[in-house]
């Protein structure tokens, strides 16, 4: 279960000019999978929260033209858990290893974006909105905690390399200590168009384009001399349709209902969980 805080606070300063900031949330993710599932030396567990602070202000220019800008400060806290593979030896065809798991916690940082959008009225029924927010760049800092699992030594017999051994070498190359990594949070551009048949009754469609193709890989820093933990990644644009229904009801009651369909930016080719 997540909870996503969000809120919106709005004054007018006069006629024409408006204040206005908001909290939300434009990305999250979070899942587990078994820790000996396949995929663990790319990820097993995953937890992204965002959250934004996003001050704006707008300026009436016409009666039916308005224009705004503002600033977005982005959190990010990641937790990631995953294993890596620690190769000792190879006699012709049977590998020596041992697992590490690796835990990466409280990698956390602030970036700065902005973002402009315009309203355009029509008329009493017709009305038109678009927005572009910047790509934001993040550089989080967290510690990693190391911890010997599951080792697979069915050659030790030919290489002498044992158990014992094999935890020796863990606790001389795995250290605790602090990860890093850089994340480019990419740029999008959001328009809507209204249709008020009375002043009671909406219906709204929109689209969210976001450039996901900046997300090429995640390469995560390990203390120590550790590989960096590299996964490609090479994601694709992405589209987000919806289309929203409201209702006044009464003078303190709005009814909304809508559909989404969100486009994953996840590609055949390089198929991954984060």
């Amino acid at each position: 279960m997540w909870a996503i805080p969000h809120g919106y606070f709005t004054h007018q300063i006069n006629d024409n000019w408006f204040f206005g900031i908001g909290e939300f949330s434009r990305f999250g993710l979070g899942f587990e999978y078994p820790h000996s599932w396949p995929g663990r030396f790319n990820i097993y567990e995953v937890s992204l929260k965002s959250g934004s602070i996003n001050p704006n202000i707008a300026w009436k220019a016409t009666d039916k033209l308005s224009i705004a800008a503002g600033v977005e400060i982005v959190y990010v806290d990641l937790d990631i858990k995953k294993r890596n593979k620690a190769h000792l030896s190879e006699t012709g065809a049977i590998p020596d290893y041992f697992e590490v798991d690796a835990n990466i916690h409280k990698a956390q940082d602030f970036g700065i974006g902005a973002n402009v959008a315009l309203h355009y009225q029509f008329n009493d029924q017709w009305a038109f909105g678009i927005q572009y927010r910047s790509p934001v760049r993040v550089h989080a800092h967290g510690d990693v905690m190391f911890s010997y699992k599951d080792s697979y030594l069915p050659s030790s017999s030919y290489t002498g390399i044992g158990d014992d051994q094999a935890r020796q070498i863990y606790k001389s190359k795995f250290k605790d200590g602090t990860a890093h990594s850089t994340v480019v949070l990419p740029e999008s551009v959001q328009a809507g168009i209204a249709w008020m048949p009375t002043p009671s009754f909406s219906i709204e469609a929109g689209a969210i384009w976001t450039r996901w193709s900046r997300f090429h890989n995640l390469n995560i820093h390990l203390p120590h001399g550790l590989p960096v933990a590299e996964t490609k990644k090479h994601w694709e644009d992405a589209w987000r349709l919806n289309v929203v229904i409201e209702y006044d009801a009464l003078d303190w009651l709005t009814l909304r209902a809508g559909y989404v369909y969100d486009q994953s930016p996840i590609t055949e080719v390089y198929r991954h969980t984060l």
